[in-house]
């Protein structure tokens, strides 16, 4: 059903992290999946999952800001947001050294 034009639906706090869940963590998990077969097709899985995490990092690092900046723009509560993140595994807190 569409909606009418100028209207928009609310977004909530546990469907802004769900939305960062498949913009993030699922692809932070298939780039070290990968890393794994690489290294599986190479001789040493452990090899390959390492590679794999550390590119995966550096994807997250790339994904979760622009994340962030997106959450304002809609009507989910940024704080609620934030903490339901928090405890779901998405990110770590606002400021924390590796975040």
């Amino acid at each position: 059903m569409d909606e009418p034009q100028g209207t928009t639906r609310a977004l909530t706090a546990a469907k802004a992290v769900r939305i960062g869940h498949l913009v993030i963590t699922l692809p932070v998990i298939i780039v070290i999946g990968l890393g794994a077969l690489v290294g599986f097709a190479f001789g040493s899985v452990a090899v390959g999952a390492i590679v794999g995490s550390l590119i995966g990092w550096v994807l997250w690092a790339f994904l979760v800001p622009l994340w962030r900046d997106w959450v304002p723009g809609t009507t989910a509560p940024r704080a609620e947001v934030q903490k339901l993140a928090q405890r779901t595994g998405l990110v770590w807190r606002e400021g924390f050294l590796l975040d």
